[in-house]
């Protein structure tokens, strides 16, 4: 009697193992498959960023890492310049690590209020230059460029007034 119960005992062990077992694994080749549908990389945000005190106005974008990156890989930013000409180009290399990479233009001008503007955020090989994948976005400034001040309002690291921007008193 002992003998029959170690053994459906042994039968009902095993029969868990093994659908437990195979549910992992189901779970593994199911996650596999869902992360190589993915790209490496998306944009999460962007904008145009108004600094009054410094008298200046950059845009930038944020890309966050989707699934692991190969070795040997670099993400190449172009933005549209707003004066026309050559896109501003930016490049940074793809750690192991980091999980979200941000770019940010030097000063531009010419910004237009309600204009889209143009960025392509592209993944390549280092070696051969080739594009794995590019994403797009248009950003668009929603403040007129005209608020911004001609000349900084505060200088220094204490944001201390700028004196070229103080006006004389009146004396009556």
């Amino acid at each position: 009697m002992e003998f029959e119960k170690t053994r459906y005992f042994r039968l009902a062990v095993s029969l868990v193992v093994v659908l437990v077992g195979g549910t992992f694994i189901g779970l593994a080749v199911y996650n596999h498959q869902m992360q190589a549908d993915k790209t490496y990389l998306t944009i999460t945000g962007g904008g145009f960023i108004y600094n009054y005190r410094h008298a200046d106005i950059h845009y930038g974008i944020t890309a966050a890492v989707q699934r692991p990156t190969p070795t040997g890989l670099r993400l190449i930013a172009r933005f549209e310049n707003p004066t026309g000409g050559q896109p501003i180009t930016l490049q940074r290399a793809i750690t192991a690590r980091a999980t979200r990479y941000s770019f940010e233009t030097p000063p531009v001008h010419g910004v237009k209020e309600g204009h889209p503007y143009r960025v392509t955020l592209t993944v390549e090989e280092n070696a051969s230059g080739k594009v794995i994948e590019t994403h797009e976005r248009h950003l668009v400034s929603d403040v007129d460029p005209g608020l911004v001040p001609d000349s900084p309002l505060t200088i220094g690291p204490g944001y201390h007034r700028n004196p070229e921007r103080e006006r004389p008193t009146s004396v009556n």
